[in-house]
């Protein structure tokens, strides 16, 4: 027999976050029913998918502010200095941190560029081992060919840097391996300039990261490709590489997601995200920002989640519409995108489990 719950509240469902008020009814881990009825004042919400971190370097935080090159190039930039130093338990303990970190902040699943070869994909997984209040796309880095086949064992996908840090037989070799498993591939173009946006096109990835530099012709291709994408404003907004045109990606109808890049440059506060999304680059479109962080990483990764739908898997955050930040919302969108707080959070459901509680969950 199943366990059964019944969430009373404001209710966003649909692909299109439509609200409702009444009940959602969940057994075991899938929604199985909507009842129109009065509500009270919670808020029902898909959970947080996190399409693009760097946990590795969540160990350190507080760089002094300096630009990309200086920040993660390899072999000399602060993040790879750091990792260098830092003992491996450390690094580890790290990463676990953060994890409870993106729980308590409505995420329920995170896509990581694990680098280090087989090595960091294992690292990633021994701080999930203990969890059951998250899950994890690992997109593990090999660092030679032979690593590729046993990065694709353990991670989900493939995740490069950058088509002009890498061999382009060694980038194709990686793909052709992530698609013969069955595995996606995801790379980073356009971040500090537009130098290798077309060579990521032209390689086939599956996904691409950040794109800030990536002009409607690029753009145009993408779309008629159906390459998935990744934004990451503000991790960009400190390494200054500039600003993606989010405006033009969603005019075009991109299916574009969000990250928070690399832990030491941001919290992984997807709130913290949308709230910079839609008050410096999408201002009257807060919906279509509230799916880059459900909806639309659904359909990058595959997913049967990101929306509250009949037969779909029950990840969702309830938030507390009464809290002293969301007291007399009317607009129950803008106020989640503009101003929602990982505080105003009451639970947290994965696979239909309260995972995260700030207060006690009903009976």
């Amino acid at each position: 027999m199943h366990d059964k719950k019944i969430l009373n509240g404001r209710i966003l469902i649909g692909e299109d976050l439509d609200l409702v008020e009444g009940n959602l009814i969940i057994e075991g881990e899938k929604i199985v029913g909507i009842e129109e009825e009065s509500a009270g004042s919670d808020i029902i919400i898909p959970a947080f998918i996190n399409a693009h971190t760097h946990i590795g370097d969540s160990f350190a935080k507080d760089i002094p502010f300096k630009d990309l090159v200086e920040i993660v190039t390899p072999p000399n930039g602060i993040k790879h200095r750091l990792l260098m130093e830092t003992p491996e338990d450390e690094i580890l303990d790290s990463m676990r941190i953060g994890i409870r970190d993106m729980v308590r902040c409505g995420t329920v699943l995170f896509a990581d560029f694990r680098e280090g070869g087989p090595n960091g994909v294992e690292l990633l997984k021994d701080a999930l081992k203990d969890t059951q209040s998250i899950g994890a796309k690992i997109f593990g880095r090999p660092e030679k060919s032979g690593d590729i086949r046993e990065v694709l064992k353990g991670a989900d996908g493939i995740g490069m840097s950058s088509t002009n840090d890498h061999d382009w037989d060694f980038l194709v070799e990686s793909l052709e391996e992530t698609h013969k498993a069955g595995k996606k591939f995801a790379i980073h173009a356009g971040e500090r300039d537009e130098t290798d946006i077309e060579g990521a096109i032209d390689l086939g990835a599956d996904i691409l990261v950040h794109l800030t530099h990536a002009d409607e012709r690029y753009l145009k291709r993408i779309k008629d490709l159906d390459i998935g994408v990744v934004v990451c404003p503000r991790s960009n907004f400190v390494t200054g590489v500039g600003r993606p045109d989010l405006k033009k990606m969603l005019d075009l109808g991109l299916n574009v997601a969000i990250g928070t890049d690399n832990f030491m440059l941001n919290s992984p506060n997807i709130f913290s995200e949308l709230e910079f999304i839609s008050k410096i680059f999408c201002k009257g479109n807060d919906k279509e920002v509230l799916k880059m962080a459900c909806k639309n990483p659904s359909k990058i990764f595959g997913l049967d989640f990101g929306e509250i739908s009949e037969g779909k898997i029950a990840n969702l955050i309830v938030l507390d519409g009464e809290s002293s930040n969301l007291h007399g919302c009317r607009d129950v969108i803008r106020s989640i995108v503009r101003r929602a707080r990982p505080d105003d959070i009451k639970w947290v459901l994965y696979g239909g489990r309260f995972s995260y509680s700030h207060k006690n969950p009903p009976n």
